[in-house]
């Protein structure tokens, strides 16, 4: 330790990674009412360290601090003093996201999302990677994986969203409460992926998932159920590209009448960075007791068709014309054909699409914990993080 009066750095000198002897083997049990180490005051802190192969094994870390309790354990590696290695596992309950993003600079490029957020949140994790000359994690090199889980929050101020809210121009998006909200996350070389997860806010259904990169460029993807009630009452016609003309226009090259049913699913692709977002939205269909299915509708224009046919060929006849009825006769049947074939394909997919929704919210719903977050594809991959943590080995020692 550097000779101090305070044994504080107080030198203003950066951190450096510390080496630990190859000759040593050492055990330490402590006990320690509050401990202050840089910006952090931690309370009741009880620890259990093991030094040995130039390996600090951290076997357990408990405190108060952050508001909440703070569980782990894991190892430091000076093997290579240029860049050390790091392992942990934290069980953290019911910390202050305001206190942990304030204070972890790691935490505020994990997640920037967490700057924005007030309120609670515990987490169990994996973590791995290599430190720099300055102590502090290499991103590129971090791998980790693990379960977030907040409380009576609420996300304010966070750009993406409020670009959302202003695209849509449904304000009631600008400001987010995250109640006892569920996610699955991976992080793979710097890598974030938040696994899909289902949130309802104000009648709203969204489905969120997508990864962003430490630089903050991020590639997210949004399935949003929105109440007509929304964008009829924020006449978002007058802006360009957002608003019910526009979202008529689009999805009327699917076949669909945005003008029916109680709400409209839409797929929005949010890209660019998070200081800077850029979106696509796309259509998908409406739904509700005074709309009508996509294959109603192609049934419906087909019929229409037909019967506009039908009554031009009885003016025809009328005439006498028997040349052009025969040859329109050909073309319509042609035409009526094409549009039930159409109708057909179109109404089978939906039908498809139909059973199989059906089917995985049955799973769903006879599934735990993990499947309230959705779908196979998303309990295989928290099945992975799972495993992740059951099979943790700070020192990669064989069972």
């Amino acid at each position: 330790m550097p000779a101090s009066e305070s044994g504080n750095n107080s030198s203003g000198e950066p951190y450096a990674p510390i080496a630990i002897p190859a000759d040593i083997e050492v055990r330490t049990n402590a006990s320690i009412d509050q401990l202050i180490y840089t910006n952090l005051d931690l309370r009741n802190v009880r620890s259990k360290v093991a030094l040995g192969n130039q390996i600090a094994l951290l076997e357990e870390f408990k405190a108060d601090g952050l508001g909440g309790k703070l569980n782990m354990s894991g190892s430091y590696n000076a093997q290579d003093i240029a860049k050390p290695g790091f392992n942990f596992k934290y069980d953290l309950q019911q910390l202050d996201f305001k206190q942990v993003f304030e204070k972890f600079n790691t935490m505020r490029k994990l997640a920037p999302i967490g700057s924005y957020l007030q309120g609670r949140f515990s987490t169990s994790m994996v973590m791995d990677g290599l430190l720099s000359s300055d102590m502090s994690p290499i991103p590129s090199s971090l791998d980790a994986a693990g379960f977030l889980e907040t409380f009576n929050s609420t996300l304010k101020g966070f750009k993406p969203l409020e670009g959302l809210a202003e695209k849509l121009n449904i304000a009631e998006l600008k400001t987010m409460n995250l109640k006892n909200s569920k996610n699955w996350f991976e992080i793979k070389q710097g890598v974030v992926e938040l696994k899909e997860f289902d949130h309802n806010y104000k009648d709203i259904a969204l489905k969120i998932g997508g990864k962003h990169s430490l630089d903050m460029d991020m590639d997210y993807q949004v399935r949003a159920k929105i109440p007509r009630k929304y964008l009829d009452k924020t006449g978002i016609t007058a802006s360009a590209n957002t608003g019910m003309k526009w979202l008529e226009s689009e999805a009327a090259k699917k076949g669909l009448n945005v003008g029916l049913g109680e709400f409209i699913n839409l797929a929005i692709g949010m890209s660019g960075t998070m200081s800077t977002p850029k979106y696509s939205l796309r259509v998908l269909g409406t739904e509700g007791e005074s709309g009508t299915s996509m294959g109603d509708q192609l049934k419906d224009q087909a019929s229409n068709i037909g019967q506009q046919a039908k009554d031009s060929l009885e003016r025809l006849a009328k005439k006498k014309v028997d040349e052009i009825k025969d040859q329109a006769q050909k073309e319509v049947e042609k035409r009526i054909d094409t549009l039930k074939g159409q109708a057909q394909a179109k109404l089978d997919s939906a039908i498809a699409k139909a059973k199989e929704e059906a089917a995985k919210k049955i799973g769903d719903e006879a599934t735990k914990k993990i499947e309230e977050i959705g779908g196979d594809k998303a309990k295989q991959e928290a099945d992975k993080i799972k495993e992740k943590l059951k099979k943790w080995n700070p020192l990669g020692k064989k069972e």
